[in-house]
């Protein structure tokens, strides 16, 4: 492409977002909040999807571009070469960001100069700060979505980067929650929520069916049900794990939901359980509050500490503590009234610190920010590569741990750092 006919302005005027597929999970929660963030706050967007896989039936409102009609994952050497041309072509498009997916980070040296880059940051795993962090130098913005991210890109970039980073935290638009009313009486069976990726790395689930032991050995009249999609093949040792502790009756799996089908399900229970070992942000976390549930979730540092204040809006515990999370439970399930002051406190938070409208103008001032930045302009861009010669980037390959390490160790090193 002629740099003669890239376009001269430092205005946004097309934000281009780059996600590969979109689940019933809190990254898919994250998409379509921001989606309808930058809508809410005037600024253009369009999404690029080198592959059509997409479960949540309410995104295509958003008229995405699949550069394939297969729903698998096409040759990356095409999907490079197509994501690349798709971008440059369009001479209104001032900005791309993406999720901190390996892919389309391979596609930032490729692009015109006059486009601005943003990097969310959604996860401190090892590969996925290696991806977030590749192209450094010809990014103009990284969005660190919760305080623990913000910590580490400090510690992880140069000084000189530093006014790189911008903390926008994700949010939820608390106007499609009813807030929480019946909060019964003492004595009444208590229903439990968790939901969300379904997994024992990160999520901690298998902590669940040992929890839902204790609190069936203390004679509470309970079932735990648990929404969203399995992973890392946990499917198997989750329903292992449950008839283990003798808790088939109580645990109980209940598939996915889309996010439009979340505040109604929210709205049927009592308490949601958090048990995660990490977490970028939590958005589940956020959307049961904002339904004003009692929220009860592992004690994470610079995530759900800020998040939640304990014993007023929510409860926090040791992300080991089966007992403290059983004994937590117990608590609130005894007194009615304390889950009522609780999810009140909970919602109020939530609209007042973390609202769509909030999120929308965050990212429209960063992403003014990153077109008033003009050091990444002189950045040398790259010939577009040969469909057939292109070969991943070593920095934008997972972690060599991650690659190296087996799963239960990396389930154990979870638990502990």
């Amino acid at each position: 492409m002629a740099i003669s006919s890239i376009r001269q302005t430092e205005d946004i005027v097309k934000v281009y977002l780059g996600f590969n597929d979109i689940r019933q999970d809190g990254m898919g929660a994250a998409a379509m909040t921001l989606l309808k963030a930058l809508n809410g706050a005037g600024v253009s967007v369009q999404t690029v999807h080198p592959w059509k896989q997409v479960q949540v039936p309410e995104y295509f409102q958003f008229n995405p571009i699949f550069l394939s009609d297969s729903g698998d994952e096409p040759p990356l050497s095409d999907s490079i070469h197509d994501m690349i041309e798709v971008i440059n072509s369009d001479l209104e498009c001032t900005i791309f960001s993406h999720f901190g997916s390996s892919n389309w980070g391979a596609i930032i040296p490729y692009l015109r100069p006059d486009i601005r880059v943003v990097v969310s940051v959604h996860s401190i795993t090892p590969s996925a700060l290696k991806i977030a962090l590749a192209n450094s130098e010809r990014t103009n913005k990284f969005v660190a979505v919760s305080w623990e991210v913000e910590k580490i890109l400090l510690r992880k970039l140069p000084r000189k980067d530093h006014r790189k980073i911008s903390l926008v935290t994700n949010a939820v638009d608390a106007r499609r929650f009813v807030q929480k009313t019946d909060f019964g009486k003492h004595g009444d069976r208590i229903k439990i929520v968790s939901l969300g990726r379904v997994e024992d790395y990160t999520k901690g689930a298998d902590k669940i069916p040992k929890i839902a032991q204790k609190l069936k050995q203390a004679g509470l009249d309970f079932e735990w049900h648990l929404y969203g999609y399995f992973h890392w093949g946990y499917e198997d040792r989750f329903f292992g794990q449950v008839k283990k502790h003798r808790v088939e009756d109580v645990v109980l799996y209940k598939g996915c939901l889309t996010p439009s089908e979340i505040p109604a399900m929210l709205s049927l229970y009592d308490i949601m359980v958090m048990p995660s070992n990490h977490e970028g942000f939590g958005i589940s976390l956020v959307e049961s509050m904002a339904a004003g549930l009692t929220c009860i979730s592992s004690r994470l540092r610079d995530v759900t500490d800020k998040i939640i204040e304990n014993g007023k809006d929510g409860i926090l515990v040791g992300r080991n503590d089966i007992k403290g999370f059983a004994r937590a439970i117990l608590m609130a399930c005894a007194d009615p009234y304390m889950r009522k002051k609780m999810g009140n406190a909970a919602r109020e938070k939530i609209i007042s610190q973390f609202s769509i409208e909030k999120h929308g103008l965050r990212y429209r001032k960063l992403f003014e920010e990153a077109m008033a930045d003009q050091t990444t302009v002189a950045v040398p861009m790259l010939p577009m590569p040969p469909k057939e010669l292109f070969v991943m980037p070593e920095s934008l390959k997972p972690h060599l741990l991650a690659r190296i390490l087996p799963g239960w160790l990396k389930r154990e090193l979870k638990k502990i750092i």
